[in-house]
This record gives structure tokens, C-alpha cells and sequence, in this order.
């Protein structure tokens, strides 16, 4: 049997509230993805599987979500502001949705800069998510979109860049 393993898996969203009285749940995602049978979510630091009764997008980056055996407002509460695990593998690695906190410490190099420095820090607002790292002794601010961003190796932590000239 196979273990479970917090690394093999990325935050694809959060539960943000409850969705009415039986057990629904409103969820903000961070990239477009329909979750079709089941999603992780992270308690206490670990992965636990939920089985998907119904899942209806609202939004691009909302959704409604039914899980199986959360049949009330009590069962849901326990679940607010928790992370959607899904495993790295099924998620696209150019989504918007793919950075997060595991990619800290990757080295970013750009096609025209080369080596520009690591992940220091990731900062995630509502619609963009941003890379934070340090060039030539000052900070650098770097969106990570599908424009700019050409590979992730995972396996050697390197975040391949081709970023516009103005930008750095």
C-alpha cells in the first residue's frame, strides 16, 4: 500500500466558509481545476481524502462543494479555512494554481539575465500570486504567470524565466 505524503501534493484552494445548512461548502481556488471525485484536505498537517458528492463553479476561482458524510452546518464548520490538496501530478505546472510554499528555495533564472536568486518568499493576493527574491542586493517582485514563467524542475528546484526586459 502507498503512503501519503504532504510533498506529493499542492494547495489548489480553501474552504472559505460554510454554503447553507447541509453541509456545503464555498471554496476559493487558486487555479482551474474541477474537482470531480475527491479532494485532500490538509488537517493537521496532513492530507486526509474526502469523497465529492457535487462540486458547482460560481466563479472562475469559486466554487460550491458537497462532500460525502458532511451532511450539516456543525460537520462543515469544522473544515473552514482549510487547504484543497491535490497531487502535484494532476496538476498542470504552468497553472497559476501550481506556487506554492513548496517551491521556496527553487533558483529562478531568467533566458536573458541568467541566474536572478531563490524563492525567498511567496506572497498570494486574491488575483495574482507573486515571487519574492533578491537581485543584485535589492528585492525583485516577479508575478508568476504563464507568460513569464517557461519550466519548473522540480527534481533539480530550478524555475526557468523569460521575463520582459523592463521588468527586473
Amino acid at each position: 500500500m502507498k503512503s501519503i505524503h504532504k510533498k506529493d501534493f499542492v494547495s489548489v484552494g480553501f474552504i472559505c466558509k460554510t454554503h447553507g445548512t447541509k453541509g456545503e461548502l464555498r471554496i476559493d481556488l487558486k487555479s482551474e481545476i474541477e474537482l470531480k471525485e475527491w479532494v485532500m484536505i490538509e488537517i493537521n498537517q496532513k492530507p486526509v481524502p474526502f469523497f465529492i458528492e457535487k462540486f458547482t463553479a460560481t466563479h472562475s476561482d469559486e466554487a460550491i462543494i458537497k462532500l460525502r458524510d458532511i451532511n450539516s452546518l456543525i460537520d462543515a464548520e469544522v473544515l473552514k479555512n482549510r487547504n484543497l490538496l491535490y497531487p502535484k501530478s494532476e496538476v498542470e505546472k504552468t497553472s497559476s494554481g501550481y506556487y506554492g510554499q513548496e517551491i521556496i528555495g527553487y533558483k529562478l533564472i531568467d533566458k536573458k539575465l541568467g541566474e536572478i536568486g531563490f524563492v525567498e518568499e511567496i506572497e498570494e493576493f486574491p488575483f495574482q500570486t507573486i515571487l519574492k527574491s533578491t537581485f543584485k542586493n535589492k528585492e525583485v517582485l516577479i508575478p508568476a504567470v504563464n507568460e513569464f514563467i517557461v519550466e519548473i524542475n522540480d527534481d533539480e528546484q530550478l524555475i526557468f524565466l523569460e521575463l520582459p526586459d523592463d521588468l527586473i
